[in-house]
């Protein structure tokens, strides 16, 4: 009986529902990777012992100790130049490698660098932005696992993303394109552990820089479909981890060293198997996030899981070869408000502002025409970053042409975007 009610239910909700509001609902984007099939698993019906006079077999107890791993064993990534097919996810399948290669190789001669600057205002570009909508066509599955870092090709003539997975994996989805066999969604594997930041060489813009938890950061040549070594040592990877880099000119970048609290710097003429110079920055405790000053380099912003934000002129003291050999840096500003662990800390593209996230809630916008001494934020709001243990901590980003626009991830149900126009008197 409350079966059929149900039932019944159901199709009044179906007759009176229009059909576009159910076909949005429930589609879903077919783009990209396929999602893999899980088989269902199908237990034994429960009986009473007591109905059938304890004739009932006992059931098997769960035991915890015996389940399997949640994440299954990862192999590691050899600390060498990775050709085409080591790196290419499907590198086995000559006709797939040798699609990716001809569509790269096309995609490399077609480049224009972008645009530095706009005719369009502030205002015109978030009026712009409050008529954008996410169809389920725009959408696609570009790496098996969760997202930990994204970026976009500086290029106008496609619309070129990149995400890093969870387990290493790094796609690039041509997200215009919707005609091939692939989606325009190519998967690659440079590392073993989750790729934390990524960002396009500026200087070569056919180069992807990654940074990874497995200790290593790397260069993929989308042109020669290789991946290089920026850094990789392989007594460091064994104790700590990297969790971002910023590149200073075509050769120098800076890379955080994880627990030892160092920034180390990477020559690509000296090669990747050491830093050049490290910058202790602080005890004992991981950089989380790092910023470069885009027109004075030696200036740079770091923050840690403690919820201190400094900022460092790296030509002072506290550099030496070797985290143990480097002396605690004093820095020349602190960025003061947060009390807990601080997940972006980054300058605009003029370095006149520093935004913040963190995870007392807060989103932070401090004035750094000026660096001395103990700083407040010039404004703040109040912003939900509890993202929990299935969601990746968010990450803002300026806008690369107008420097008071920032973007953030939302908590807001349904999941979104958010773009804040930040200037002297609100945000």
């Amino acid at each position: 009986m409350f079966r059929e009610i149900l039932d019944a239910k159901k199709r009044v909700s179906a007759a009176f529902t229009p059909p576009t509001a159910v076909d949005n609902k429930r589609s879903v984007s077919k783009r990209g990777l396929a999602t893999p099939k899980r088989e269902k698993e199908y237990l034994p019906p429960r009986k009473s012992a007591r109905l059938a006079g304890g004739q009932v077999p006992e059931i098997k107890r769960y035991v915890p100790e015996l389940a399997p791993a949640q994440d299954p064993e990862r192999n590691t990534i050899p600390l060498e130049t990775l050709d085409s097919k080591a790196v290419f996810n499907y590198g086995e399948d000559l006709d797939k490698l040798k699609h990716a290669e001809d569509y790269y190789a096309k995609f490399s001669s077609e480049i224009r660098p972008g645009k530095s600057k706009t005719n369009r205002s502030s205002n015109e570009y978030i009026e712009k932005l409050k008529k954008f909508n996410i169809a389920p066509e725009q959408v696609a599955k570009v790496v098996p696992d969760r997202i930990f870092s994204i970026a976009m090709h500086p290029t106008e003539h496609k619309m070129l993303a990149s995400a890093g997975g969870k387990w290493g994996a790094l796609g690039l989805w041509d997200i215009n394109d919707k005609d091939s066999t692939e989606n325009g969604v190519y998967l690659f594997n440079p590392h073993s552990r989750p790729i934390n930041w990524q960002s396009w060489d500026m200087f070569n813009d056919r180069n992807l820089i990654t940074t990874s938890y497995d200790g290593t950061c790397r260069i993929l040549d989308i042109e020669k479909l290789e991946s290089r070594l920026l850094y990789g040592d392989e007594d460091f990877i064994d104790s700590s981890y990297c969790t971002q880099h910023q590149q200073i000119d075509a050769n120098t970048f800076l890379i955080t060293k994880g627990k030892t609290g160092c920034v180390g710097v990477v020559d690509l003429r000296k090669g990747h198997t050491s830093t050049v110079t490290d910058y202790r920055l602080f005890d004992r405790i991981s950089p989380k996030c790092l910023s470069v000053h885009p027109v004075q380099t030696n200036i740079i912003c770091a923050a840690n899981n403690k919820g201190g934000t400094y900022i460092f002129d790296i030509r002072q003291d506290g550099k030496g070869k070797g985290a143990k050999s480097a002396s605690l840096m004093e820095p020349i500003a602190e960025l003061m408000g947060h009390a807990r662990s601080v997940s972006t800390a980054l300058f605009n593209s003029t370095g006149s502002r520093v935004a913040t996230l963190s995870w007392d809630d807060k989103l932070r916008v401090f004035d750094t025409t000026t660096m001395k001494g103990s700083m407040r934020s010039i404004k703040d709001v109040r912003h939900n970053n509890n993202t929990g243990r299935w969601l990746t901590p968010f990450k803002g980003h300026w806008h690369p042409v107008h420097e008071d626009i920032y973007f953030t991830g939302s908590m807001a149900q349904p999941r979104e975007l958010e773009a804040w126009q930040i200037t002297s008197s609100s945000i």
